[in-house]
């Protein structure tokens, strides 16, 4: 810790880069456990809340490519520091609003400073560090950099549970704030890189989207494999994502409303993706093929969130909705790692790109079924839905593995 320290106020590329990233993930997550629970307090219903994260995913598809382009522009630690600026705007307007309009405009603040830090700050550290002479591995940097950011995570989340418990608005103030540190923070440590910009060319930022897109579906279509995996990808994020907004206002009714316990189930699920994700390794470690994997992970997901969804009794419900959680750890890294076994190095960064905008496509309508669902017959009924659904993903990576055979 002290050499952590001691290398930030050198002004050390990959210390301020672990530190940032946790600073970053803090703030933003002293709202996960609360956040559908503060919608709901504040008069939004089940679909609204859905409607509103849907315009965040939207933000995210229309501008990640043109923010990266107007930070190789103005400089990555300007774009950085102008994120920090509108991070703090955002929670600042989720604490004052009490409108889906003023929600809505928090989401779009939100979904701009997202694109605009994502892959900014992570360029700026390779250039960065590469002028300081750094000799690492800048993979291992990102991994270690992962790890913090899961541990800051998991503290912002307890944290936040606990601000609610005080006032439903803290968390959002308090990441607020530390939005602004995070700015201060940056502005102080984070080292020039003006000589590495580009000029601006907005039109062409966005022609580069339907680029992306039309190159990667035909590069897909010419390979089953991928398109394939891609689509299974797709369907289980429109399957499970609204599961990320249900569960809180769900377990927080079956508990009697202590948001407290919300922050530390957060905790716990968010371990449960790690011990997933350990998982997965062995099982690959044990040479079982991606799509054995997948398809285990699917029947643990279907299994357990339907027992979750049958159970009116807390603890089992909790419990089997935390290994459901577990099955997504395992998919997660087995998804990346099944779509960048097939794709091309020329194609890779493209294939991923639209691997992206698919996926949260698939999860903005997610979002819209499940939340009409969800409000007009209860969040039980659109879990029993998502569980059953999961099963009819199976032939979709059994697709997969044939055509693997073709290649």
């Amino acid at each position: 810790m002290r050499n952590l320290v001691k290398n930030i106020k050198n002004k050390e590329a990959a210390a301020v880069y672990y530190a940032g990233t946790a600073l970053s993930n803090l703030a933003g997550s002293l709202t996960f456990a609360i956040y559908t629970i503060f919608l709901l307090k504040n008069g939004m219903d089940l679909f609204q809340i859905s409607l509103i994260n849907v315009i965040y995913m939207v933000t995210i598809v229309i501008l990640e490519v043109p923010t990266g382009a107007f930070a190789d522009a103005i400089g990555r630690k300007k774009a950085v520091l102008i994120s920090s600026i509108i991070c703090s705007l955002g929670f600042a307007t989720y604490a004052v609003s009490r409108t889906i309009f003023g929600f809505a405009m928090a989401e779009i603040l939100v979904g701009v400073s997202s694109t605009l830090i994502y892959g900014a700050f992570e360029a700026w550290f390779v250039h960065a560090s590469s002028k300081q002479g750094f000799t690492g591995k800048v993979d291992f940097v990102f991994s270690q950099a992962n790890i913090y950011a899961k541990g800051a995570g998991i503290i912002g989340g307890v944290i936040g549970g606990y601000l609610a418990s005080y006032n439903i608005a803290a968390p959002f103030i308090i990441g607020a704030i530390l939005c602004f540190i995070q700015f201060a923070f940056f502005l102080i440590f984070m080292v020039d890189d003006m000589e590495e910009t580009k000029p601006l060319h907005i039109k062409k930022a966005f022609y580069q989207i339907k680029e992306i897109a039309s190159t990667s579906v035909k590069y897909c279509l010419g390979h089953k494999v991928l398109i394939w995996v891609i689509l299974g990808g797709a369907t289980l994020s429109f399957i499970a994502q609204p599961l990320n907004m249900f569960w809180a206002p769900r377990f927080n009714e079956m508990l009697g409303d202590k948001l407290y316990i919300m922050g530390w189930l957060w905790a716990i699920l968010t371990g449960m993706s790690l011990v997933g994700s350990l998982w997965a390794k062995y099982m690959l470690k044990k040479n079982k093929s991606y799509t054995y994997i997948m398809i285990f992970s699917i029947v643990l997901f279907s299994i357990m969130l339907l027992i979750s969804s049958l159970s009116a009794i807390a603890w089992l419900a909790i419990s089997s909705f935390a290994l459901h959680e577990l099955s997504r750890g395992i998919k997660d890294p087995i998804q990346l790692s099944y779509i960048n076994k097939f794709a091309s190095e020329k194609e890779r960064a493209t294939i991923f790109s639209f691997e992206s905008m698919v996926v949260t496509t698939g999860s903005a309508l997610g979002l819209i079924l499940f939340g009409l669902i969800a409000r007009q017959y209860g969040i039980p009924v659109s879990w029993t839905i998502s569980a059953l659904l999961a099963v009819a993903v199976i032939p979709i990576y059994l697709k997969a593995k044939s055509a693997e055979k073709n290649l």
